[in-house]
């Protein structure tokens, strides 16, 4: 082998270990640069759990205060001498058993301040369905419901008999039902131990008075929807109707409440009783205006 030769040689042998250095140098890089990359998705992943960890401290604290406005407010109608409650659940199927959980929660809450030895009705407002309300009975069974209202959506009837006939709560319903025909079919599949009409809804207080008539010779109770004067007169007038609903007034809605911003002469209850003035003709309401400026009347 000449000088050429081996001067070729070595020039291969320096060209190949160079690369050998430069390819662990690039492979040096790249180690780094994933470890940063890791680094970084540790520190984000970090950030996020902080935050999250924030937003759940954030939840149980607005929790809190939700259960403490509650029994804030259940333990006003306690001093006030009601010794029947009714209260309502913020959660159903789509919020699983987290859901079912606070909704036990509320339960526990009412319980605590209004004690064993008062009625507690319970609304899910058409708001669950049949799966999830049959795996929520069991569960408010110990906080002794009078009744379970509108557990599943007012057309599913065989929903409703099929819950009644569980024998674990009592089912309610029949604020969305609107004659008497549609009550004769809950009565006869005992899909109900109490109806609730609305005297609005069902055609007045003739159709009113048959409902009542047919649900007594079920001895099915009623104890029809919202109180008011229309229907506290049906609940006075009538054995098979026990007790009364009452809402209290709250802030201008349309809805149910807005019937006290246009009538007055609601009776007020008194040691969680009310009693009807019979000197008042009629239903003994007259219109007022007295909440005229508050609405946006527009012509």
């Amino acid at each position: 082998m000449n000088s050429s030769d081996e001067e070729k040689n070595i020039v291969t042998q320096l060209k190949a270990e160079l690369a050998e250095k430069t390819k662990w140098a690039f492979a040096l890089t790249d180690a780094v640069e994933a470890q940063k990359e890791t680094g970084d998705k540790l520190i984000f992943e970090l950030e996020e759990r902080t935050k999250w960890a924030q937003g759940l401290d954030q939840t149980v604290e607005e929790k809190n205060k939700l259960i403490k406005d509650l029994q804030k407010e259940a333990e006003s109608y306690v001093k006030q001498g009601f010794k029947m409650f009714k209260m309502r659940f913020g959660w159903g199927p789509k919020d699983g058993p987290d859901g079912m959980k606070k909704n036990i929660e509320l339960a526990e809450a009412v319980r605590e301040v209004i004690g064993e030895d008062t009625d507690l009705m319970m609304e899910c407002y058409m708001g669950w369905n049949l799966d999830y309300a049959k795996r929520m009975i069991p569960k408010l069974m110990k906080f002794n419901p009078r009744w379970l209202e509108e557990p599943v959506i007012a057309d599913d009837i065989h929903g409703y008999a099929e819950l009644n006939n569980m024998n674990m709560i009592p089912i309610s319903g029949g604020e969305h039902e609107f004659n008497m025909f549609g009550f004769k079919q809950l009565l006869d599949l005992k899909a109900v131990s109490y109806i609730q009409y609305d005297n609005n809804r069902v055609g007045g207080f003739t159709a009113a008075q048959k409902i009542n008539a047919i649900a007594e010779a079920h001895q099915v109770p009623v104890i029809p929807h919202a109180g008011q004067m229309h229907n506290y007169h049906l609940t006075m007038s009538n054995f098979n109707c026990p007790i009364s609903e009452f809402f209290p007034v709250n802030d201008v809605e349309i809805g149910n409440e807005l019937f006290y911003y246009i009538f007055e002469g609601d009776p007020t209850p008194e040691n969680g009783f009310i009693n009807l003035d019979d000197n008042k003709p009629g239903l003994g309401l007259t219109i007022t205006d007295k909440y005229k400026s508050d609405f946006n009347i527009i012509e």
